[in-house]
């Protein structure tokens, strides 16, 4: 869907539940793009890693395999900083060496469950733990391949040309459009419409009085 229908048809959702009242195409895209990141993830959470989901997201779902030469291996684990931190919004599936499934844990969690005295080994499971930039492998196993699938952050939708202002929209100035499909791009101007008149009924909403 272009960027002039997203703003039009925003416009018309709007006035329809409030008359009279406009946003200008900067507090649209960021109403937009807070409601469009909040379609994801709940895509994700909700369906998992499921044929629904890959078809809902499928431009945003990526699959990246890196090799043993992406990795250090330290006395306890695999590290590797090559993993897209800055893209990757969430991880939805993983596998080591083909076949090993990896789990996902807290930095706070990985020392208790190597360390526990009544976790029989495993060399079936691996684990994955994230320390600021850098992903963690712990496993028994030597690892030669490590495969993962994951949604990228969605691109801000962006109606306006903000080049030369300073206006942006994380990081982005000129017209965007959203790379779902258009019957999802609906659902999210309305949430991002709903977005906008709650927060305006906020600011509307005279203060509390005390009670005696």
């Amino acid at each position: 869907m272009i960027v002039q229908e997203i703003s039009d048809r925003f416009d018309y959702a709007l006035k329809k539940s409030v008359s009279g009242l406009a946003l200008d195409e900067y507090n649209k895209s960021l109403y937009l793009t807070k409601a469009q990141l909040e379609f994801v993830r709940n895509i994700v959470k909700v369906y998992e890693y499921t044929d629904e989901m890959r078809h809902i997201l499928a431009p945003l779902v990526q699959t990246t395999t890196l090799n043993s030469g992406n990795f250090t291996q330290t006395a306890d684990y695999y590290t590797t900083s090559d993993v897209l931190n800055n893209t990757v919004l969430e991880v939805v599936f993983e596998r080591l060496n083909g076949s090993i499934p990896l789990i996902p844990l807290d930095h706070n969690d990985i020392h208790y469950t190597i360390n526990n005295p009544f976790r029989s080994p495993n060399n079936k499971i691996a684990y994955r733990v994230t320390v600021d930039d850098e992903w963690r492998i712990y496993t028994d196993q030597t690892l030669t391949a490590y495969l993962y699938t994951w949604v990228k952050y969605p691109d801000p939708i962006v109606l306006e040309d903000f080049t030369g202002t300073d206006l942006e929209i994380s990081g982005v100035v000129v017209p965007t459009t959203s790379e779902l499909t258009d019957d999802v791009v609906i659902q999210i101007i309305s949430r991002a419409v709903d977005l906008s008149i709650k927060d305006i009924k906020n600011i509307a909403a005279p203060p509390a009085q005390e009670q005696n």
